[in-house]
């Protein structure tokens, strides 16, 4: 039997323990959800994509969650925008949907302060004053960054600057849209790769948000292994392994 699911709280009970629904979703939904067994489809929201959905469970509960709501029209309501898949449910959403461009990341956590790294003692705070320097280290060193000073109130920058003053590396934790602390623009100037400056600007980051909120986001491309393997290590751990493709429609 197919479940609408009104409220963020609804999803939870579904499954208490999922570190996704608890710190990802927020409270109200801005739209329904649905569940059919352990597997769900629901709204999501980033500050980056937008209005978007996201999918998820066994392969075979699926299926029949999707099957149903092509039936009955369920689907008509999904925005055409993001739509971020469970890796191991891939092929059946797929064979439903038509999906274009999009990319493989992994939405990653934890509830652990890290351990103390070598030379956290030189990270400073970054204010308003420091944004055009930040853009500029990012534009050059990290294009591809989700991590964009200003775009939201209460970012908190840390960064790390040379004996002339220049700003080498940087990192920012700000609110998710369920209001939890999100790591982002983990960035650190081609010229000083390879002495663990981003180890370092992420444990310091880790640290605070886990002070302040007792959890630490993030999310990394599936591809880049180097940074994976640096979250493992400062404890983080992977919630969902993700595929985002843009939605067309229905097959």
């Amino acid at each position: 039997m197919i479940i609408s699911l009104a409220s963020a709280a609804e999803l939870r009970r579904l499954d208490p323990e999922d570190p996704f629904l608890r710190w990802e979703i927020p409270d109200t939904l801005a739209r329904p959800g649905y569940a059919y067994g352990a597997a769900m489809i629901i709204p999501r929201t980033t500050q980056t994509r937008g209005d978007g959905s996201a999918v998820f469970g066994p392969p075979a509960e699926v299926a029949v969650l999707l099957d149903e709501l092509i039936m009955t029209g369920g689907l008509d309501e999904l925005p055409r925008n993001i739509i971020t898949i469970e890796e191991r449910c891939y092929a059946e959403v797929s064979d439903r949907l038509e999906l274009g461009p999009g990319g493989d990341w992994h939405w990653m956590w934890t509830a652990e302060a890290p351990p103390d790294q070598p030379g956290e003692d030189k990270i400073i705070e970054l204010d308003r004053a420091d944004h055009p320097e930040l853009t500029a280290l990012i534009t050059e060193h990290n294009p591809g960054s989700d991590g964009v000073p200003g775009r939201a109130p209460g970012q908190t920058w840390l960064g790390l600057r040379d004996r002339a003053g220049a700003l080498i590396a940087c990192g920012v934790i700000e609110d998710n849209v369920a209001g939890r602390p999100l790591l982002s623009g983990i960035t650190v100037d081609a010229a000083h790769r390879g002495g663990g400056l981003g180890r370092v600007i992420t444990a310091a980051l880790t640290r605070l948000a886990v002070r302040r909120h007792g959890v630490c986001t993030l999310g990394v491309y599936a591809a880049n292994a180097v940074a994976i393997n640096l979250y493992q290590r400062l404890g983080f751990r992977i919630g969902r392994r993700w595929q985002s493709r843009r939605l067309i429609g229905t097959r």
